[in-house]
Order: C-alpha cells, then structure tokens, then sequence
C-alpha cells in the first residue's frame, strides 16, 4: 500500500503539472524548497513610516502597452492558481525604470483567493482591532521578466529578475468593475487542475496604468516554492471593487492537494524598505471647488467656523488618449492672469460637471484650508479617479506667476493624527451629496492661488509663526 500510495502522489504531480506542495504546509515549505526560509521572502505585512507614510523615490517607473489588448488570452488551472497568458500582435507590455534596473516583460498574471477575506497593510494610526487598512477578498499578480535573462525560468534564479504587479480586490463597493465578465463566464471550464479554456480578450492589465495611485514597493520573493528571492513587488495600494459573483467562482475552483486557498501567509519583513514610486500617470494639476455651509450667511464666516466649509478636489493626469476638452477655453486665457492680481473673464463652461456624475465616487476627511490662516473648518472631499487633459493646459498654468516667487503652490502634506479617511459616493444608493444645497463661492483652484496676501509656498513650514489675515472672496451666488 505504501508503494501505492507512492505512485498515486507521485502521479498526482504529473497529471497537476506543477510542484507537489500544498498551501496547507505553507510553513514547512523549507523543508523541501530552502529558499522559502530565506529572509526576503513573500507577502509582507507593510505599515507607513510614522504619519508620513512611505518615502518615496524620484525616479519615475514607466509602463508600456498596459491598455493594450491581448491578441489571443488563455486561461488554466495548474493546481496552485488559474494562470492566464496571452499572445500580443507586435511586443507585450513592458516596465522599466523606479527601482528597475533593466527592461521587463509581460509573462502571465495569477490569481489569488481565500475562503475568507484577508489584508496585509497595517494602519499605525489606528486600534488594534481595526488596524488593516482595508480587507482583501481576492488578488491579481502580473509577472514580468528581464529582457536580458532571455526567459521567465532564468530569471526567477537571478536577483532582480522578475518585476511582479499586484493588486488587490474587495466586493463590497458599489458599483464594481466589469473588467473580468469574460472570465467569470469561462471560469467553470478551469475548475479542476489542469484543465485550460480560451477566453475573449480583454486589457488585463489596464487597471494598473489608470490610476493615479503610486505604487508601495519592496524586494522580495516567488511567493509559492521554490520562493526564489528575485522579485521586485508593486503593489496599487487602493483595492479595486469586483463583484461578489467573481470571487465565488473563484472559490469553487479545486486546486491540488485539497487547498482551499493560495494564499501564503504573510513573512517577517526583516528590516527591507518599503518605498513607493510613481508612474509617468502622476498628477499634474488640481482643481479645488470651495463651498460654505448657508446658515454662516458668507464664506469669511463659514471658514472660521468647524464644519463651515466643504472642498472638492479634483486631481488631473496628463499622457491619455482622450482627455478631456472643457479646459481649453480656460487654457486660451490664461496670459491674461499671468501677473499677480490680473482679472479675466472666459467662456463659461461647466465646471462641475466632474463632480456630479453618478458613478463619481469620494475619499473624504476632516480638515482645513491648506493655505493660510490654515483654520480647521474643512471637510474635503477627493475624487477618487482622477481627469485627463492634456499636456499643454499644464504648460500654460506653469506660465503664470505667483507672489513671493513661488513656482509651486501645493502645501506639503500634513500628518493625518489618527483622522479618519472614509469612502462616499454621489449615488442614489446611499449617502448622496446634493452638491445644488451648497453655495459656490469664486475661488476655484485649478492647482494656483492668485491672490497677493503676504505668504510664500517655499516657506510653507513656518506658516504657523505668523497667521495673516483672510483672503478675500467673491460670492458668485
């Protein structure tokens, strides 16, 4: 029977395709693969620097062909996940640069799921009990490999030879993404190991290079044996909404040797630096929509009172295909305001029409106006996907001159003191923010205060020494 027994796991391995390890043994890994005991290895429970968060690094990682879609998209279940690969007309999707050294290529992307949902990013500001930042119910790794290694196989053996993406899933959001409907209809043709199935294709990778959150990164390892210590992980630190439906099709899928899950757990981080780096997709530009609450009567009032005033933020990326034309006409007379207080007027168009849209979802917080006199009234409101415009329109504003000398006039970010970041959106569903009860007052900042009161953006940490007085506004009711 032993023999038996013998032949039937070493069959097992043969027909799966892939390594005889189980996700159930995940800490015995070391046993058999000795890598897997090595002190960079993977997932990582990563937790920011203080209030600050994570530093960051000024070389830009550039990502290619990530809208691209796939000529030919193959899907598989090789017993420890369903893997996906795809043939490209001309070259696949590529990374370089941030902490790279080298050119990477598009090899595959995973999948990775849990009977229940999980999280591997502390919030140090926060209780313990509520200490995760958020709660994974399903994960997507994409794979790349150095050029000059030639092969996946040769460079998952080198230091620095994979580049694996990842990001992570949640169901609970409203209105989820429809990025993997073609793949959630196929996904029972791959339920048992080792059966494969041709799926439409789509842009898989679409999502990594469509939003403007940076990426945390760190060195670390393969994080299923042999656990090689070759890869550089990404991380989109913001879940992406799926729907509930996906993630259990994911569930029922049976994966070798009885696991339920193919998710290791997390590794000692062992002193490694956890950084974060931008894409070419980083923002250039912010519109800031300012209102006050009616019963303070005017904005003077309202920003001295707690909860008097309500700011909308809209951030701008440039390098799209189609971004959006309704800055032009602001764009065309922008030389006219170039000098401090200088007055034009322009084409009205629709300046708020961003902000209303049904599907516009917000990341909102408690607090001020981020010039002086700094007061504490503010309740902000990010959109949480950012506009596209075109390079030129930030051109022209980098043109204008402001007082002191100042080339910039974003404030440096503040520490978060245990505040709370929570998620509204401007849906029927729930919470709605009627954006026609507030009174907009004139001060829109599309990233530029023009005002000539005594302060300077380069002295912005010493603003506190000396508080000036209010800045006027024009009531626009």
């Amino acid at each position: 029977m032993k023999q038996l027994c013998l032949t039937a796991t070493i069959l097992l391995g043969l027909i799966v395709g892939t390594n005889t390890f189980s996700y159930k043994e995940a800490k015995n890994w070391g046993k058999q693969y000795p890598e897997c005991n090595g002190k960079h290895q993977s997932p990582v429970i990563y937790t920011p620097i203080g209030q600050e968060g994570f530093p960051n690094i000024s070389k830009i990682l550039r990502l290619t062909d990530f809208q691209k879609l796939p000529k030919k998209l193959t899907m598989k279940n090789n017993g420890h996940t369903v893997e996906m690969k795809a043939d490209w007309n001309g070259k696949p999707p590529s990374c370089t640069g941030g902490p790279l050294h080298g050119n990477y290529v598009f090899e595959k992307a995973t999948f990775h799921w849990a009977p229940k949902k999980w999280a591997e990013e502390v919030d140090a500001t926060a209780q313990e009990e509520d200490s995760f930042l958020y709660d994974i119910y399903m994960e997507m790794h994409l794979f790349f490999y150095r050029t000059d290694l030639k092969s996946f196989e040769k460079a998952q053996k080198q230091k620095g030879g994979l580049a694996v993406f990842k990001m992570a899933f949640q169901s609970r959001f409203l209105n989820p993404e429809h990025l993997f409907d073609n793949l959630e209809k196929k996904l029972h043709k791959v339920q048992s190991p080792n059966s494969t199935t041709e799926i439409t294709p789509f842009r898989l990778l679409s999502h990594f290079d469509d939003l403007y959150t940076p990426f945390i990164f760190y060195e670390g390892s393969l994080d299923y044996p042999p656990c090689l210590e070759s890869v550089t992980w990404f991380i989109y630190e913001t879940g992406t909404a799926i729907k509930e439906s996906l993630v259990k099709e994911f569930r029922k899928i049976k994966l070798a040797n009885g696991d339920v899950s193919n998710v290791r757990p997390t590794q000692p981080l062992n002193k490694r630096q956890v950084k974060i780096v931008f894409t070419h997709n980083r923002i250039a530009m912010e519109m800031h929509v300012f209102f006050y609450r009616t019963d303070f009567k005017s904005f003077k009032k309202a920003e001295t009172q707690k909860g008097g005033l309500a700011v909308f933020k809209m951030k701008f990326q440039t390098g799209f295909l189609k971004p959006t034309d309704w800055l032009d006409d602001l764009s065309k007379t922008l030389h006219k305001v170039k000098s401090p207080n200088s007055t034009a007027e322009i084409k009205p168009f629709p300046l708020l029409n961003d902000f209303d849209n049904a599907y516009t979802s917000f990341l909102f917080y408690e607090g001020s106006l981020d010039y002086p006199p700094c007061s504490e009234s503010v309740t902000w409101f990010t959109v949480e996907v950012p506009v596209q415009i075109i390079d030129s329109v930030v051109k022209e504003f980098k043109k204008i001159k402001l007082a002191e000398g100042d080339v910039s006039n974003v404030r440096p970010m503040q520490p978060l003191n245990k505040r709370q970041i929570k998620y509204v959106a401007n849906n029927n569903n729930i919470r709605r923010i009627k954006m026609n009860q507030l009174h907009l007052i004139a001060t829109v900042l599309l990233g530029l205060i023009l005002g000539a009161n005594a302060f300077s953006y380069k002295d912005a940490e010493n603003w506190g020494k000396n508080i000036p007085s209010v800045m006027d506004y024009i009531n626009l009711q």
